[in-house]
């Protein structure tokens, strides 16, 4: 049977373990996190019109650098934008009909990224 802990000997065990070595998470690696942590629920915040923009740049900047290979690798598309491929390829169409890159590159990667 486990004896209970007061507050300050928990306190005390986690100054304890600031040290260990088998504590795998940093200060460091905690305050990037939660900085990460803060800009993503910023741009969860900003209303759609602020943040598609930017993230149909950054959706046409990714299709182009995977061209060359066919297409984005499906885990590739969920790890970087956190959607499925079929979601992936409509904003991806919805960023090519704003203009925001050349007609011979959208052309290119609406072959590459056409629904089957």
């Amino acid at each position: 049977m486990h004896s209970a802990m007061s507050i300050d000997s928990h306190r005390q065990h986690d100054r304890d373990r600031a040290g260990d070595p088998d504590n795998v998470v940093s200060r460091a690696q905690l305050d990037a996190y939660r900085v990460r942590r803060r800009q993503r629920l910023q741009l969860l915040r900003q209303g759609p019109a602020e943040t598609t923009p930017r993230l149909g740049a950054e959706l046409i900047q990714f299709a182009c650098r995977w061209a060359p290979y066919g297409r984005a690798p499906d885990d590739e598309v969920f790890e970087r934008f956190g959607m499925a491929p079929a979601r992936f390829a409509r904003r991806l169409f919805e960023a090519l009909e704003t203009g925001e890159c050349a007609a011979d590159v959208a052309e290119t990667l609406r072959a590459i990224y056409r629904p089957s």
